[in-house]
């Protein structure tokens, strides 16, 4: 039986973009395939800006801010069939288990 080889090149789509996540959440659509949401979290900056315009030419900006607000600001959504999903998700982990362990061996090394 011959051996077969198979040659895969990687092309950025015209429309690819790059995102930080600090989450994620989903569910499953009627179709049965993973929807994720891949979100940022922060705090909420301003709720509200007022512009008071002083009659001698001054502006001032007052900003009222609630800082018990957090945002979750989704930055896209993956549509993702089962079986990918979990080969992603294997992916992931074992890549950020080797990289965990190579962060705390350079961590350690610094505190010898």
């Amino acid at each position: 039986m011959s051996k077969e080889t198979l040659k895969v090149t990687y092309n950025k789509s015209q429309h690819h973009n790059a995102y930080a996540a600090t989450g994620a959440i989903g569910a499953k659509n009627p179709q049965g395939e993973i929807v994720v949401d891949l979100f940022i979290e922060k705090e909420k900056t301003y709720d509200s800006t007022i512009i008071i315009d002083h009659e001698n030419g001054n502006v001032e900006e007052k900003k009222e801010i609630d800082t018990r607000t957090y945002i979750r600001e989704i930055q896209c959504t993956l549509v993702l069939r089962p079986d990918i999903a979990l080969s992603i998700g294997n992916w992931l982990i074992e890549n950020a288990t080797k990289q965990t362990k190579s962060n705390q061996e350079a961590q350690d090394e610094q505190n010898l």
